[in-house]
């Protein structure tokens, strides 16, 4: 039955009156908040029963997974980067996307570290005397500024 006090919302989203449901919204909503500005560390209680609890735990389960793939990504781009340790490889933590971010990171590394091989290849020779070797495998190389300079002069 509609009364003059709820007349306005007939026919709408009725009043929220379960404060438990409100707060763990809140704190779930504080907690996405706080993990979109790069807080890794935020973390839900867990320690409540049923479906509430169920949440709070994948979500600090899908934090800590993000947070180990984070540390694991910051690792070899410290050695491979800064350290040249050119045989070190993303460690693959999860499945599904986290293993294809994995490989792509993986894959670019490779990608990026072939022609330096190559050239140090290369380069050795070189030093050794042997002028024999050439570069193998094929790099694609824009046009530069000099070839486009050159041929604005012709």
């Amino acid at each position: 039955m509609t009364t003059p006090d709820n007349r306005a919302t007939a026919g709408r989203h009725p009043r929220r009156t379960n404060t438990r449901n409100d707060q763990v919204l809140q704190e779930l909503l504080d907690a996405l908040t706080a993990l979109k500005r790069g807080d890794l560390d935020v973390r839900i209680s867990s320690r409540r029963s049923g479906l509430e609890g169920k949440i709070a735990a994948a979500f600090n389960d899908f934090l800590a997974l993000f947070k180990k793939n984070n540390s694991e990504i910051d690792r070899v781009a410290r050695v491979v980067g800064r350290e040249g340790r050119m045989s070190e490889r993303v460690e693959q933590h999860g499945g599904g996307a986290w293993s294809s971010s994995a490989n792509s990171i993986n894959g670019l590394i490779d990608d990026l570290i072939r022609p330096t091989t190559e050239i140090g290849r290369v380069i050795d020779a070189v030093a050794q005397g042997d002028l024999s070797h050439k570069i193998s495998s094929p790099f694609r190389v824009g046009r530069s500024r000099a070839s486009s300079c050159g041929s604005a002069l012709r």
